[in-house]
């Protein structure tokens, strides 16, 4: 999903990628997840063999916090900022952004003035 209709989620990709080098995943986020995507990050962090820390509360809902990983980064995220799992990232990142965000291009949020829109 992104806020800008004129792309393709492979624009959007690409943009990410290589434009804002994927900031959404290296910012402070607190990512809420469902048991199962907890699950399956853990599963992938082992298979990457990337540290993962999850937390979880009194009502047994996932959290992931970006700035507790390492580098402060999400840990599927690659060194060419690809996600090691997008075609099972959780719903949160899937729908992310859903707002307009400083910084961020494919929101309409990262463009300075006069900079053409791609």
């Amino acid at each position: 999903m992104h806020l800008l209709p004129s792309l393709s989620n492979e624009q959007a990709s690409d943009i990410c990628i290589n434009k804002c080098g994927a900031q959404c995943c290296k910012r402070s986020n607190l990512l809420s997840l469902y048991p199962e995507e907890a699950r399956l990050l853990e599963k992938k962090s082992q298979e990457f063999n990337r540290p993962l820390t999850l937390r979880q509360d009194e009502e047994g809902n996932y959290y992931l916090r970006i700035a507790e990983q390492v580098n402060t980064q999400c840990p599927m995220l690659g060194s060419d900022n690809r996600c090691g799992i997008y075609d099972q990232r959780p719903i949160c990142c899937q729908r992310y952004p859903h707002r307009k965000i400083a910084g961020c291009y494919i929101s309409g949020g990262g463009y300075k003035a006069g900079e053409p829109n791609p």
